[in-house]
Order: C-alpha cells, then sequence, then structure tokens
C-alpha cells in the first residue's frame, strides 16, 4: 500500500496510536547494539511520518476553512453589488415614468437611501472579510519557541563542575536540562544536538533516545550527540536528566546546543554551557 493510500485510510486517532506504538518500541529498544539503534532510527522515522501526517491534516483543515470563509464573504460581496446596481436602476426607471415631480424626487430619495444602506453593508462585509484574512494570517505565524535552561538559570549564564570519580582517571557532572517552549504554537517530534570536545561524553535518561550521527563532524576535535525528543505543547516544559563525563587534563570548555524541528524550518542556537573540570586534575592541557 502506497504512503497516500495508508494515510487516506487512517484516522486521526490512528495516526496518533501508531506514533505512540513506535515511540515505545522505540524507548524499549538496546542503546548499545549495531542492529538496535537500526531499528530505533527506523521507528522514530516512522513516528515522525505519522506526527508530520496530523500536522499536514490540520494545515489542510485550516486552509480549507479559509477559503470557504473567503468565498462566503466574496458571494455576499457580489450579491451586495447587484442590489445595489438594481436599486439604482428602479430608482433611475420610476424617476421616468411618474408625472410628478414630487412623486419622483421621493423615489430618488428612496432610492438614494437605499442606495447608501448598501453601500454601508459593503463596507461592512469588506470589513469582515478584511478580519478573517487578518486573524488566518495570526494564526498560521504563531510559532514555537524553544530555549534551555539548567534548573532555572538560562543555558549561557549556567556552568558545571565535574567531580572525580574514585579510582578513574574521569570526572563526572549530573545536571537536569530544561527545555521550554516559550512559543504560541506546539513542536512535533525535534532533535537536541550537543557539540562535544573529543573524548568528552554526554549521556541522558532511558526514556530519552540517542540518535546516532550520520555525518563526521566539521572539526575532528569535537564529537556531536542528538538526542530525539517528544512533541512538546505550547507553555510546557520537558526535564532531561544528563550526565557529562569529562577525562581529566581539560581546562574550562564550552558545551555549544542547537536545535532542529519541522516548525522551526531551521537550526536554532540555544546557547553554551559551561564546564569548569576540577584544578587538581588538569595536566596543563589547553583545549
Amino acid at each position: 500500500m502506497r504512503a497516500e493510500e495508508l494515510l487516506e485510510t487512517l484516522t486521526d486517532e490512528e495516526l496518533k496510536k501508531r506514533a505512540n506504538g513506535c515511540f515505545i518500541q522505540a524507548e524499549n529498544t538496546d542503546l548499545y547494539q549495531q542492529v538496535g539503534a537500526a531499528e530505533r532510527q527506523r521507528l522514530l522515522t516512522e513516528a515522525n511520518f505519522y506526527l508530520s501526517a496530523l500536522s499536514w491534516r490540520s494545515d489542510a483543515r485550516v486552509a480549507r476553512r479559509d477559503f470557504l470563509m473567503e468565498i462566503g464573504v466574496m458571494v455576499l460581496i457580489g450579491v451586495e453589488i447587484v442590489l445595489s446596481v438594481i436599486g439604482l436602476r428602479a430608482g433611475y426607471e420610476q424617476s421616468n415614468i411618474l408625472d410628478k415631480q414630487t412623486t419622483a424626487l421621493i423615489h430618488m430619495d428612496t432610492s438614494t437611501a437605499a442606495t447608501s444602506d448598501l453601500l454601508q453593508k459593503l463596507v461592512a462585509a469588506q470589513n469582515a472579510s478584511l478580519n478573517i484574512l487578518q486573524q488566518g494570517q495570526a494564526e498560521r505565524a504563531k510559532k514555537p519557541k524553544l530555549a534551555l535552561y539548567v534548573g532555572n538559570i538560562s543555558l549561557d549564564r549556567a556552568s558545571v563542575h565535574p567531580q572525580p570519580l574514585p579510582g578513574r582517571a574521569q570526572t563526572v557532572a549530573s545536571l537536569d536540562l530544561l527545555m521550554k517552549n516559550e512559543g504560541e504554537a506546539p513542536v512535533s517530534t525535534y532533535r537536541l544536538h550537543a557539540v562535544l570536545p573529543k573524548g568528552v561524553g554526554l549521556f541522558s535518561e532511558q526514556q530519552l533516545t540517542m540518535v546516532p550521527e550520520s555525518e563526521a563532524p566539521a572539526d575532528p576535535r569535537t564529537n556531536r550527540v542528538t538526542l530525539q525528543l517528544p512533541l512538546l505543547p505550547a507553555g510546557e516544559t520537558i526535564r532531561i536528566h544528563t550526565q557529562i563525563v569529562v577525562p581529566n587534563g581539560y581546562s574550562r570548555f564550552k558545551i555549544p546546543f542547537t536545535v532542529d524541528a519541522l516548525e522551526l524550518r531551521t537550526v536554532a542556537p540555544l546557547g553554551s554551557l559551561t564546564v569548569i573540570p576540577p584544578e587538581k586534575n588538569l595536566n596543563y592541557i589547553t583545549r
């Protein structure tokens, strides 16, 4: 069955159930086996396909509603114009038929009043059409706006201090990242990216999916980690518990974060997190 045939046969509720089923299966996939990572990516891609189909259907309904409303307004305007022309013509013909000047003046006054009333209705109809168009444009202009915090502190102002691990040549910092949707529209499945220095690791909770990178980083001294995250409504927040593992010998460095989603139409920067390893673990290496 082709994709368009499948989407035509599924209801919105069935699309949601299929997307949720893919997410549940992806969460139960072993993150550290090559076959599991490929299957998880396939499930996430399928879930995103169903969510995108829901978004397209919603946009199509809004566009159809606006189109029908615009047609209705145009029909009303056309009727008002026809009635105005008929009223003017009737007044003109009656003025020629009537013999008495007083009667002609009365009919002319009546025709003028009717024309004025029709023109006022026409202006009101045009204003109503303009308001409908403006409301539609305002609705379509609503977008999500994602921001990343460490606790209640914005990412650019936050810093973490990894602590040594007994018997290991590494330091570890645990922190909660808060992704907030500060915009006016929800965001569907989206991806959070972090660029790490070579050797530094970033790990998240089990219920979030670590996505393997398909392309090598532009800077060979860095690695990029990507987290696939679920739908986030406007005004809502999602908590991401993470651990940063830093080998001994690193001085202070920053981890830049970016995010991309279908609704954002571009990769958006979120800021950089400052990491400050303990001085006693430095081997005078500057990176």
